[in-house]
């Protein structure tokens, strides 16, 4: 038996045919994980790139919404400025009306008091009107403040629905 007849046989022929088939799926294998991690990469590399921009568009809307709050606040402070000279104007006003006057030990029903007919609050005791002027500045403060949070709230829901809008197809 020579060298050469050992080569010939089918034996041979299948080992080398076994090797060549390992060698073409090892790197059939190594090629495409070398694909895959490209793709891995580049759909990194998209998603890094799509989330930045999705950060500063929110980064965009929260400096629009603080600017709305900020104009929100001025607005509401200069309301509240304008009520309190109003309330200062009236309480130095008040000053000018009569006071109580002290309980003189006689029932109500014996005395005999001027009356103003209506409800205009003309005939209002000093006392009486600082406390309704106080009731009624109160009251102004808390529906200045209401508002301004009606406002506020307006202004975060159109920011979030242009910002949902916006990025609608992108967050799917």
């Amino acid at each position: 038996m020579s060298f050469l007849s050992i080569l010939s046989g089918w034996q041979v022929k299948l080992i080398i045919l076994i090797t060549v088939l390992i060698i073409a799926f090892s790197w059939h294998k190594i090629e495409v994980n070398k694909a895959v991690t490209e793709a891995v990469a580049e759909i990194e590399l998209n998603l890094a790139k799509e989330n930045f921009k999705l950060k500063e568009r929110s980064l965009d809307a929260q400096i629009a919404l603080q600017e709305s709050f900020d104009k929100i606040q001025k607005d509401k402070d200069a309301k509240i400025k304008n009520l309190n000279t109003r309330v200062a104007s009236l309480t130095r006003s008040l000053q000018e009306r009569p006071s109580r006057p002290e309980p003189s030990g006689i029932s109500n029903d014996s005395r005999v008091e001027e009356g103003k007919s209506g409800g205009t609050g003309t005939g209002l005791y000093r006392e009486d009107s600082e406390f309704l002027l106080g009731e009624a500045t109160r009251a102004e403060l808390i529906k200045g403040e209401l508002l301004s949070c009606y406002k506020s709230y307006d202004a975060v829901k159109e920011v979030l629905d242009k910002y949902k809008k916006e990025n609608e197809s992108k967050i799917e």
